[in-house]
């Protein structure tokens, strides 16, 4: 432990030892259980005045007494803040707010509500070094600002501010700011200059004005979040994480940008593009253009593709939900040329580092798409290394679908030639992105280019649609199609077609041994034996390699 603090320090990470001698939400705490048990028992528990969401179990708290045992289990076992975000989420919670003396929570919140493709606000209160009345009254301005009541009269009570006027014309939704002030913000200018809402005339300039912009508001709000005097002064090519950033302040710059640009901006993009000039080139081809939108598709019409499909799944008919999502995959447009298919795979840079071979995390195939359980590799890693995600193509509106397996591994061998190099590389997949990696990893081999390892979390096999573990599988995944809204993944039309093309393409496929060293991770706790005698499972041989230790 005083070896782990001491290489911290060394790299300018924050960390002290906990007063505490034994290891929270892990077997440890069994040592403890019967003097928590002991010590808690006195206590009566009363009713929750509040409703909540339990950190024990996601869910809504339900008749379930708050005795001894209940904050024994909350320490013993696994916390699911994830899925307590997503819970409010889907009951239509908007704001979600940290009270705390320093938010910790934050980046967490941000990543799922990323994930789920809703729209909310996540806020804090006080910040470490910032206890004072001036943080309290911005954290209620903030409140107030993403529609929370405030009652203003009593912040306010004697302190002699008064209400004003609005101007008597009807707003009319135009920027009435000087122009000399945007040019010079971030440059020359002081950071941390704010602006009335998107800046509409990004649209209206050449791609070299508006990434000239660009750079100086990036700059600008990268100043005012790290506190420097004069946005000029930050580096343009320092990355994020070296210039001290970390989750908390992330999640603000995040929404800066996003409030300054009218870009939907998620927290991974901050990580993808880490520096100043990456990340205003990113945003330079996101600005939404005046009146953008377009005319959509009533995805809650009753017998839309997606209302049938969520349907099926609710009633418990996977077979015919998922006959949908294959059917529309059969029917979408496939690509025939590998040169421009390389194209369509999505390859994105979650941290940079010199660690080893290069971490590439094949996303799973399925609607919603989402890459958020590789997010936690990057900060969670020993030291930085080069990590990437590749997601498969079709799943934004409009793209081609690969015809075949072959198709598709060509397609994404090519694209990490050019986007990650021809260097040591070791393929991650996690649930149905085992797939990929796996079979990925075959192919690989056969083109006599073999990855260094691969790794595979939780991975299950392709199953029936009859499977029961699939269907338990489906019905989680639909729980989320309701928190999502689009974005620059694609409609759920449009995933779900692809995820049924995927599926179907993987129908016949089995993992054949192979020499790349396999590292295969499976969670601590199974399934209920009920189901998971039906369950199939990963053969052993299937996955047997060398056993040559996976870097």
């Amino acid at each position: 432990m005083t070896e782990l603090l001491e290489e911290c320090g060394k790299r300018g990470l924050r960390a002290r030892r906990v007063p505490v001698d034994y290891a929270s939400h892990s077997a440890h705490v069994e040592r403890i259980r019967d003097t928590v048990l002991r010590e808690l028992a006195p206590l009566v528990p009363a009713d929750p005045v509040l409703p909540f969401v339990s950190g024990r179990t996601g869910r809504w708290l339900d008749g379930e007494p708050l005795d001894a045992g209940y904050w024994y289990r909350g320490l013993r076992e696994t916390v699911r803040f994830d899925e307590v975000t997503t819970t409010l989420l889907r009951d239509g919670h908007r704001v979600l707010l940290e009270v705390s003396s320093h938010p910790v929570l934050a980046g967490a919140m941000r990543e799922t509500l990323d994930a789920s493709g809703a729209t909310a606000s996540v806020l804090g209160t006080l910040q470490r070094g910032e206890g004072g009345p001036d943080r309290f009254l911005r954290a209620l301005a903030e409140a107030h600002v993403a529609g929370v009541e405030v009652d203003w009269q009593v912040v306010f009570e004697g302190s002699g501010a008064r209400r004003v006027d609005l101007p008597p014309y009807r707003f009319q939704r135009d920027r009435y700011w000087l122009d000399p002030i945007l040019p010079e913000f971030g440059d020359g200018g002081t950071a941390g200059e704010d602006h009335a809402g998107p800046d509409t005339d990004l649209v209206a300039l050449s791609p070299e004005e508006r990434r000239e912009r660009l750079v100086r508001l990036v700059r600008g709000h990268v100043g005012a979040v790290l506190k420097y005097p004069r946005g000029r002064e930050v580096p343009l090519d320092d990355t994020f994480r070296d210039l001290g950033f970390e989750s908390l302040t992330a999640v603000e710059l995040r929404n800066r940008i996003a409030g300054a640009t009218g870009v939907d901006l998620q927290l991974t993009d901050v990580l993808n593009y880490p520096t100043v000039e990456e990340l205003a080139e990113f945003l330079s081809d996101e600005v939404p253009e005046n009146g953008s939108g377009g005319a959509t598709t009533d995805e809650s019409d009753s017998d839309s593709l997606v209302s049938l499909y969520l349907r099926g799944v609710e009633q418990g008919r996977p077979h015919d939900a998922m006959g949908l999502a294959r059917m529309a995959g059969l029917l979408r447009a496939s690509f025939d040329d590998w040169t421009d298919a390389a194209s369509l795979v999505g390859i994105s840079r979650l941290s940079v580092g010199s660690g080893g071979p290069a971490l590439v995390c094949a996303v799973p195939p399925v609607s919603p798409i989402t890459d958020a359980a590789y997010s936690f590799i990057a900060p969670a890693m020993q030291r930085p290394r080069d990590l990437w995600t590749m997601w498969p193509p079709g799943f934004t509106d409009g793209r081609p679908l690969p015809p075949d397996l072959p198709s598709l591994f060509e397609a994404q061998r090519r694209a990490l030639d050019e986007h990650v190099g021809t260097g040591p590389l070791v393929l991650v997949g996690y649930s149905a992105g085992g797939w990929v990696a796996r079979a990925f990893a075959e192919y690989l081999e056969v083109r006599n280019r073999p990855a260094d390892a691969v790794v595979l979390v939780d991975i299950y096999l392709p199953a029936s649609d009859r499977n029961e573990v699939r269907g338990r599988f489906m019905q989680e995944q639909a729980g989320r199609q309701e928190l999502f809204a689009g974005g620059k993944t694609g409609s759920m039309a449009s995933q779900l077609g692809a995820m049924g093309r995927y599926v179907t393409l993987f129908d016949t496929w089995e993992p054949v041994p192979i020499r790349t060293p396999t590292l295969h991770l499976r969670a601590a706790e199974s399934l209920p034996p009920a189901v998971l005698h039906r369950g199939r499972t990963v053969p052993d041989r299937a996955l047997r390699t060398d056993r040559r230790s996976a870097r």
